[in-house]
């Protein structure tokens, strides 16, 4: 059977250029005999909302779906030489060269005989990533806002000056706050779950955070404001260890920061009853 030569590219998603962090988020194919374009992502994004806490997961499935669409209208489009137009068939027809969360890598070439399989099998190897079980419980950063939240929303007057859903930002990076309250400062509250699985996954958690705030450490200084982490541990004791070195690298942020563990959370929303005022009538 002829083998024939096919081309790939890696569609990856990026928090910041700065922090160099990606993952694959999906693959382009052109089978240049069957005048072929195809683009696969994967089903379930759950791990990558784990990894990245501030992704528009809405945002990004509709891009996907967009280029999966995109792909099969491209199989229809006779104008176009497959052999030696696929440099331009991602900058024209899917991203612009500076699109800044979503980028493709390099072509990359092969040989096949059924197309099909060639997909199959980059699949597995490229996505395997999000078919491994999700690293969190339910100890997640969810599950810290809400116990955070329900604290408060029993006090009416308090709850109404509160500010949620924060965003942050500058020209490198982006972070997004659950929350904000003012009591004499600004208080930006980012609840961080560390009931993780693996060093890994909670060293890359705290790096994350120590990156997206160093880079916007002269925002935060500019307005005065104090970071508030709310942290759960690791259900594991083989975990401790790696958690206190978490607890160290956001210590160690260049800005004003706080952290508040679990246990310390109805202590800490107390605290925010007892001494929060109206917000500012500028807020960033």
């Amino acid at each position: 059977m002829t083998r024939k030569q096919f081309k790939y590219a890696a569609l990856k998603y990026r928090s910041a250029y700065d922090l160099g962090e990606q993952v694959n988020i999906g693959l382009l194919f052109i089978f240049p005999d069957e005048q072929r374009v195809a683009f696969i992502h994967p089903g379930s994004f759950q791990r990558l909302n784990q990894t990245f806490p501030d992704v528009d997961l809405n945002g990004l499935k509709r891009d996907l779906r967009a280029f999966s669409r995109q792909a099969q209208i491209l199989c229809t489009n006779t104008s176009i030489n497959l052999f030696s137009d696929f440099d331009q068939i991602t900058t024209k027809y899917f991203l612009a060269p500076d699109a800044s969360a979503l980028f493709f890598g390099e072509w990359k070439s092969g040989f096949y005989t059924q197309s099909e399989a060639v997909i199959k099998h980059y699949e597995a190897h490229y996505f395997s990533y999000y078919k491994q079980s999700v690293e969190t419980g339910k100890r997640d950063e969810e599950y810290l806002k809400n116990k955070a939240l329900q604290a408060l929303k029993g006090r009416h007057e308090q709850y109404g000056f509160l500010k949620h859903n924060v965003i942050l930002q500058n020209s490198l990076v982006h972070a997004q706050f659950d929350f904000a309250w003012q009591n004499g400062k600004l208080n930006l509250v980012r609840p961080l779950g560390f009931d993780l699985k693996t060093n890994d996954g909670i060293q890359n958690k705290s790096l994350l955070w120590f990156g997206k705030l160093s880079n916007l450490k002269e925002n935060l200084t500019l307005e005065q404001t104090e970071v508030h982490f709310l942290l759960s541990e690791p259900n594991s004791k083989a975990l401790h260890n790696a958690f206190e070195a978490a607890k160290t690298v956001l210590l160690s942020l260049p800005i004003q920061k706080r952290i508040i563990l679990e246990k310390d959370i109805e202590a800490y929303t107390d605290q925010i009853i007892e001494t929060i005022k109206p917000l500012p009538q500028r807020f960033f």
